[in-house]
């Protein structure tokens, strides 16, 4: 982890891992391998050469399978503990994911850019931002080589790299990255999806940075227009009466044949957070007793 000398073992039943200091260790043990030791155990046994073809191939399998369960296991928790806040214990999950997912699959593989963005989430959430754009652009450098990459991972890549720069004061870069986010969300989960809005909330955030008061206003206009669709239709699903008596007039509604989109508690969390910031900037720049800081309320 980091290129020092170890002195510190860390012993489990399964398992004894190395590390530089006591701290690494710790964060390390309740972070991720008091869930995986047994994993690592197998994986770090000394197997035995068998004799057979088919044999030797059996063993291949098992260990890849191992690998795969791994991987999917540190992921897992990485994401469970930034959901929580607990940065620091997330990075060493997802670092182990890294490590066994080039093992598999190799350095240039779409298979280490999912780890990759954890570590820019994480490392970004502790405003160790050299190291977040360290992973973000290797990310970055891997699915430029393969044209097959998800939308929905160009979409998170693009978001991350967006609030890196946003966090540095690198405004207009993070105007191109928050754009490009934009743009993926919308090739797969549409333009008008909560999932979108939250590129236009930080594309907005990033024209106030800059003074441009009307290009922030428009883009939270949007984030506003879309949560107020997305509710109303979750709230018809629920009182179909609420249609006839208050929804605007001047509102297209979401499909009603189609599926509101799930959303995670984190992601209501977000959204609810950007509202609020909306709501604040509205009342900062127009005044509380404009009609669209009512709109928000």
């Amino acid at each position: 982890l980091t290129n020092q000398r170890a002195s510190v073992q860390l012993i489990t039943k399964d398992c004894t891992l190395f590390y530089a200091n006591y701290d690494l260790a710790e964060k390390s043990y309740y972070g991720i391998i008091h869930k995986v030791s047994n994993i690592i155990g197998k994986l770090n046994e000394t197997n035995e050469i068998v004799g057979t073809i088919e044999e030797r191939q059996i063993q291949k399998k098992n260990i890849e399978n191992n690998k795969k369960k791994l991987i999917l296991i540190c992921l897992n928790e990485s994401s469970k503990l930034m959901s929580i806040n607990k940065h620091e214990l997330a990075i060493p999950a997802a670092i182990l994911a890294l490590k066994y997912s080039k093992q598999l699959e190799g350095e240039k593989s779409l298979l280490i850019v999912e780890p990759n963005l954890h570590l820019g989430q994480a490392f970004l959430s502790i405003k160790e931002y050299s190291k977040a754009l360290e992973n973000l652009s290797l990310a970055r450098w891997i699915v430029l080589n393969h044209s097959d990459c998800p939308n929905s991972t160009l979409c998170r890549l693009h978001m991350l790299l967006g609030r890196v720069n946003t966090a540095q004061g690198h405004f207009e870069e993070s105007k191109d990255e928050f754009a490009n986010a934009i743009y993926y969300s919308s090739c797969y989960s549409g333009p008008e999806s909560v999932a979108t809005s939250m590129g236009y909330y930080r594309l907005g955030d990033v024209f106030l940075a800059l003074g441009s008061i009307d290009n922030a206003l428009a883009y939270f206009d949007k984030v506003v227009d879309i949560w107020y669709k997305y509710l109303s239709a979750l709230h018809h699903t629920i009182d179909p009466l609420f249609i006839q008596i208050s929804i605007k007039p001047d509102v297209k509604l979401l499909n009603s044949n189609e599926p509101l989109e799930t959303l995670s508690d984190e992601f209501i969390t977000d959204g609810r957070n950007q509202l609020e910031q909306i709501y604040d900037h509205r009342k900062r720049i127009l005044g509380a007793r404009h009609i669209a800081v009512g709109e928000v309320e």
